[in-house]
């Protein structure tokens, strides 16, 4: 059956994804252009309203060294990853990673409220002002998700889990580099902090594997 979006037809949403995973992967910037596109493959996915306001987007580097696409709600300093191919081909995720983008967007209000309450955006490590990121520190994020799903196995809503992030969680900022370095000095065997042109050496080369897969994968 032949798939429509972004008024164009493929022949099936695998080959929509490889188009659209191949064109936004050559991306360094985006036009405005490029960002209505992906207004409405976000709007393509279940979990959204047809009417949600997209207000911006950016491309970034990752805790991974890859390049991600990531999107702002309207009124909010938020920027969110997102998958090209979730928005065409479904969500595709495990149960824990699904859980844990679900917590995510759960508590986003509440990292917005940390945000508003602390409008000096620096990071407390480098003293950096510039491409900020609230970071959940001691306990770190996936570390709150672990002890609510021991300590809550019989109510895993979604409520209960905004009310236990917000008594455990501990938020500060930091800077997009000193993000990456603390989410690597913190997961055994990533003890290696890499300089920047490091990190943009692995992120084409582990993109270039990614892509490879990919392609192998669609033929």
């Amino acid at each position: 059956m032949k798939f429509e979006i972004c008024n164009q037809i493929f022949p099936t949403k695998e080959s929509a994804t490889k188009y659209f995973m191949e064109y936004f992967h050559t991306k360094t910037s985006l036009t405005s252009s490029d960002k209505d596109m992906l207004r409405e493959l976000l709007r393509n996915r279940n979990d959204f309203d047809k009417q949600t306001n997209f207000e911006d987007f950016q491309i970034a580097i990752n805790q991974y060294n890859t390049t991600e696409l990531q999107y702002r709600l309207e009124n909010t300093d938020i920027f969110v990853p997102f998958s090209i191919k979730r928005c065409i081909v479904g969500h595709g995720k495990t149960d824990k990673a699904r859980q844990a983008n679900d917590f995510r967007q759960a508590v986003s209000e509440q990292i917005l409220d940390y945000i508003k309450s602390h409008p000096d955006k620096i990071c407390c490590l480098c003293k950096s002002t510039s491409y900020i990121q609230v970071d959940h520190f001691k306990p770190a994020f996936e570390t709150i998700i672990q002890n609510f799903n021991l300590i809550h196995s019989s109510d895993l809503s979604i409520e209960k889990f905004q009310a236990y992030h917000k008594a455990t969680c501990s938020l500060r900022y930091l800077c997009q580099n000193c993000n990456i370095k603390a989410y690597h000095s913190s997961k055994p065997g990533r003890k290696k902090i890499f300089s920047e042109e490091e990190y943009k050496a692995r992120n084409i080369e582990n993109s270039k594997k990614r892509f490879s897969l990919l392609r192998q994968k669609i033929n």
